[in-house]
């Protein structure tokens, strides 16, 4: 959604663009927040059940540490993900208090840098998803 939907609303204006993220992350944010979190937690559990008796040598294996960083990486991108959350509800706020006016300059220059914060706190979310899973998807071979 970050590198394919998003940029290509954006080329189709900004008035459907608001529109059709403001309807989609009213859905996605949730189910990649949620999955996000069962993923993280899931993995916590099976690496715990997998290497349980050798916790002690965690880190003197490649698999211990890749999945150590894939792990770290999950949980920054979850933050960032929740980040990028919060900043899509406070641009749905201002988009409810102008909908019937013209927004103000100050208004327009608030959403102007929300919509670029929202952008890359989103992008950087993305980008930190794959590295994660890649990372702990390559553990298996290091």
């Amino acid at each position: 959604m970050t590198f394919v939907i998003e940029p290509r609303l954006r080329t189709l204006g900004p008035e459907l663009h608001r529109q059709v993220m403001g309807h989609l992350g009213q859905v996605t944010g949730p189910i990649l927040g949620t999955s996000g979190l069962i993923t993280i937690l899931s993995g916590i559990a099976m690496s715990l059940r997998l290497r349980w008796g050798n916790l002690d040598s965690w880190f003197d294996t490649g698999w211990g540490w890749a999945i150590t960083i894939g792990f770290v990486v999950s949980v920054i991108a979850l933050i960032a993900g929740i980040m990028t959350g919060g900043v899509a509800k406070q641009i749905g706020v201002i988009n409810a208090t102008i909908r019937d006016r013209v927004p103000t300059d100050e208004e327009l220059d608030q959403m102007g840098k929300m919509a670029r914060q929202l952008q890359i706190l989103a992008r950087a979310a993305t980008v930190l998803i794959i590295v994660g899973v890649g990372t702990m998807a390559a553990a298996r071979f290091v």
